[in-house]
């Protein structure tokens, strides 16, 4: 009796994972996009908002988003990081 207890726990935890791992990817980034989204460059990036680096980015990302125009199209999700405690309010 055992063995089939611990076959059907092992068969429901596997059932359970697979539902999970077959869930549907969302239609819509979870962050913000600029530009043209049928450019032929796509740039896609993880921010955290109360980052130091992240925030010494952003004129590198403005000044190219004017300098190639419509040609480049950028992903910005939001990206907690564990250090900056206020970064999740943030987002």
């Amino acid at each position: 009796m055992e063995r089939t207890a611990m076959f059907k726990a092992v068969f429901l935890i596997l059932f359970i994972s697979i539902a999970i791992i077959s869930a549907d990817i969302p239609k819509r980034y979870d962050g913000f996009t600029i530009g043209n989204p049928a450019a032929p460059v796509i740039v896609e990036m993880w921010v955290d908002l109360q980052c130091p680096d992240c925030q010494q980015a952003l004129p590198v990302l403005q000044s190219a988003a004017q300098h190639y125009g419509d040609r480049i199209y950028f992903i910005l999700h939001i990206f907690v990081l564990a250090d900056h405690h206020h970064a999740f309010d943030a987002a």
